[in-house]
């Protein structure tokens, strides 16, 4: 199927991902495509760490490999979803074009990667920089340290990161093709796995290595991947539903896990954020990206305010944040005026982790 003549898709993505979280880490099959992943796709570009299931997004692709000689123009791996295995907080793939089992798992700003290699294989990683589903134009890599490196992607807002290899950063390159050029960074090890612990900010590199420090240290990959797991049976088993057919039941707990993963967190461990206006603040409190206010103040916000009741009195101090920042008029989409419907319910429902008075 030729993909220019792709039908819409339900534009979801398959990766790992903890309930409004910060990190979302996902194969990308095409870039400026939807979600970045379609199902009849056949080919892995790489795993990005943002996603919202919309044209956006998608920052920092990496990709393992074992090529000695990369072609920036010619990197992806082909899949097949025989080998292909994913849970809300653990995704599983094999490329077939360097024999490497790639697993992804997350915590609510960083990502753990696993890739086990076939043995003497030579450990390097494609770092696509300067492609993501929006216009990067600004990006930076560089080492950290003997296990370490960082950078930065500015496109669909702009992130840090820090990573810690398993293995020794021996170097990092950069590779031209004649259309495209990636940046690689090789390893000195030569075990089978290589390991790659990721934090993720949207204001600095220390705020990246805060994370990671915060939320997964020294913990091993099945650790994290057991975490993400208990965090969605605790939220998803809120809802206990009885009758209908057992593919009613499933579509009801895909679509109550899908509606969980937006908004988006934006601040780190320690309450910094970048703000509006491109200031770091620190209000002591957990930003929040926009919800999708004319499609969900009416259904989805109420649920959110149901069952994770802290996330949705962030959000409302988020957008009073914004509101005050923007000319008085808190964020809305699309037409209308629905964050003041959203805010006086939450409060009528109970929700008074905010300041009415500074949202009025």
């Amino acid at each position: 199927r030729h993909r220019q003549s792709r039908t819409w898709g339900g534009e979801t993505f398959p990766g790992a991902a903890l309930p409004c979280a910060m990190v979302q880490a996902s194969p990308v099959t095409m870039f400026h495509s939807g979600s970045g992943y379609q199902y009849e796709d056949n080919s892995i570009y790489g795993f990005a760490h943002t996603n919202k299931g919309h044209w956006n997004l998608l920052h920092v692709p990496l990709l393992p490999t074992n090529a000695a000689k990369v072609d920036a123009d010619d990197y992806a791996s082909p899949f097949s979803h025989r080998n292909e295995e994913a849970h809300p907080g653990y995704y599983r793939v094999f490329l077939q074009r360097y024999g490497i089992m790639a697993e992804l798992t997350t915590t609510l700003r960083c990502a753990f990667h696993r890739y086990t290699f076939s043995p003497g294989d030579r450990h390097r990683l494609i770092a696509d920089m300067t492609r993501n589903n929006g216009h990067v134009g600004q990006w930076d890599l560089q080492k950290a340290g003997a296990y370490a490196f960082s950078g930065c992607q500015d496109g669909e807002g702009k992130i840090y990161f820090y990573a810690v290899s398993n293995q020794p950063v021996d170097a990092i390159s950069q590779v031209h093709g004649k259309k495209h050029s990636v940046s690689v960074v090789d390893f000195g090890g030569r075990g089978r796995v290589l390991e790659l612990r990721i934090g993720f900010s949207f204001v600095s590199v220390e705020g990246a290595r805060r994370n990671l420090e915060a939320e997964i240290g020294s913990k091993g990959f099945g650790q994290v991947r057991r975490e993400a797991d208990a965090t969605w049976e605790g939220l998803l088993g809120m809802m206990r539903v009885k009758g209908g057919t057992e593919r009613q039941r499933r579509l009801f707990y895909s679509c109550l896990y899908r509606s969980m993963l937006w908004p988006a967190l934006r601040s780190d461990v320690n309450g910094d954020y970048t703000d509006v206006n491109g200031k770091v603040c620190n209000g002591h409190f957990d930003y929040y990206t926009n919800p999708s206010f004319w499609d969900d103040y009416r259904n989805k916000l109420i649920q959110l305010g149901l069952l994770m009741p802290e996330v949705a009195q962030n959000v409302i101090r988020s957008i009073i944040d914004k509101g005050e920042k923007q000319g008085g008029y808190m964020p809305t989409f699309f037409h209308g005026d629905h964050a003041s419907t959203f805010v006086a319910g939450s409060w009528l429902r109970g929700l008074r982790g905010f300041d009415l008075g500074r949202a009025y």
